[in-house]
């Protein structure tokens, strides 16, 4: 699944946007801790995520998601920048009416435009 059809994100602005970036390099580097990347470097993992299409992005972020344990700010975080189809804002008043998979699709798809971040994945060797 590439783009949501229940939830939309908002544009990447502002500290909760910078929260967001974390938070998806949290859930990055935990899936560097997966049997499957044992043994992979940190620079050479991420070069491999970006070479990978759309998808596979996602499927990446996907397994990360069901890996790693968010903390609930870090959840709020993403939240924030999420609304559903009819463009209700998704935060702590309304996020008891989405069940799991729902939960993990917001996340996917905020999660997502930080692979847009030009800053994202600037990490340089010296």
């Amino acid at each position: 699944m590439l783009t949501s059809v229940k939830f939309k994100a908002s544009e990447l602005k502002g500290i909760k946007s910078v929260r967001v970036l974390q938070v998806t390099s949290t859930l990055l580097l935990g899936s560097l801790m997966l049997p499957v990347n044992m043994g992979k470097t940190y620079d050479n993992y991420f070069e491999e995520i970006m070479n990978l299409d759309r998808e596979d992005q996602a499927q990446v972020l996907t397994d990360a998601i069901q890996f790693v344990e968010l903390k609930d700010e870090e959840i709020q975080s993403i939240l924030s920048f999420v609304q559903d189809k009819n463009g209700v804002q998704i935060d702590k008043s309304n996020i008891d009416n989405y069940n799991p998979a729902e939960i993990m699709d917001m996340v996917l798809t905020v999660c997502l435009q930080v692979f847009d971040i030009d800053v994202f994945f600037c990490h340089k060797k010296n």
